[in-house]
């Protein structure tokens, strides 16, 4: 028998020995359970009084009007009709620190941009504060892509402005 002990030298579990086979032999019946532990006839005790408890004639909702559902749980009137329609745009920033608008058009649900070339590029949804660097705005680093998604963009204008001269910002968009 292999016995562990803790730090001061007091026996806190003991494992027996493995066979040259590697197999340690366990006998169920022998191994010491903890109170309350599930046996065979414990099972059978617990099945049976769930089945006394359990109303087996009582049917479960199927209409999501039935469904007790919590307040402001998603329903199929809740969410948005997937997205389907992609739309290429492109952003001529003609000048350097000139701040250029793009409309964002009405039922957009997805947007990306990026600048077709390797510069960065400051972007804001307030007017006033990519071109001249007034915060709060944004830098979408050079190489990277801005993502967002599960949006409904209504009247809404994105600002972009970047430090080079002749950038283009690349945007794709999804709609509904």
């Amino acid at each position: 028998m292999t016995v562990i002990h803790d730090s001061k030298a007091n026996p806190i579990f003991e494992f027996p020995e493995v066979d040259s086979k590697r197999v340690m032999p366990t006998k169920v019946q022998e191994s010491v359970l903890p109170s309350g532990a599930a046996s065979e006839a414990k099972q059978d005790d617990i099945i049976t009084e769930l089945e006394r408890k359990a109303d087996l004639t009582e049917t479960q909702p199927i209409s999501v009007e039935e469904l007790p559902l919590p307040s402001g749980a998603a329903t199929s009137v809740r969410q948005q009709p997937p997205v389907t329609t992609p739309t290429a745009h492109n952003v001529n920033l003609t000048n350097a620190n000139i701040e250029y608008a793009f409309d964002v058009p009405a039922n957009t649900r997805e947007i990306r941009f990026r600048c077709r070339t390797l510069f960065d590029v400051r972007f804001a949804w307030e007017e006033g504060k990519a071109g001249g660097s007034n915060s709060p705005y944004l830098t979408l680093p050079a190489g990277s892509d801005y993502w967002s998604d599960n949006n409904n963009l209504e009247d809404q204008t994105l600002y972009f402005s970047s430090s080079t001269a002749g950038v283009v910002v690349e945007i794709e968009r999804w709609s509904a």
